[in-house]
């Protein structure tokens, strides 16, 4: 999709389907998350913000932690576009959105320690004021 984001869609939607089809929760996912950057390279926000929500909830709901890092940045994306377009109020609260993310992920990080498996440290906060 490499600077043609709108030629992308059709063959990402095109890959969902068949993914749905055959029930492969995790590539939906994948394809709903590179759907989610076309629209995000098209300044689609909110069609961007919606794709990167469905993402999360199949992370969420599938238990695929190191995914859901990735989709909290993917939705951060959206959180400073909308700060950078003026509208602040949208971008704070996709930044709470976040904050609570990294507080789930951080007691699950606090669980497996406990249960004595080894846990990367988590990447460094970033927030929309430091763009």
């Amino acid at each position: 999709m490499s600077g043609h984001p709108g030629e992308a869609v059709p063959w990402f939607e095109r890959a969902r389907a068949t993914f749905e089809k055959e029930g492969s929760r995790l590539q939906v996912a994948a394809m709903l998350s590179e759907l989610g950057a076309c629209h995000f390279g098209l300044d689609n926000l909110e069609e961007a913000l919606e794709l990167f929500l469905k993402v999360e909830q199949i992370d969420l709901e599938t238990g695929a932690h190191p995914g859901r890092q990735i989709v909290i940045a993917n939705i951060g994306n959206p959180g400073v576009a909308y700060s950078a377009m003026g509208n602040a109020a949208i971008g704070a609260n996709f930044e709470k959105q976040a904050e609570a993310i990294n507080r789930v992920l951080e007691e699950e990080r606090s669980r497996a320690r406990d249960a004595g498996w080894e846990v990367s440290a988590p990447a460094p906060k970033q927030s929309c004021e430091q763009w």
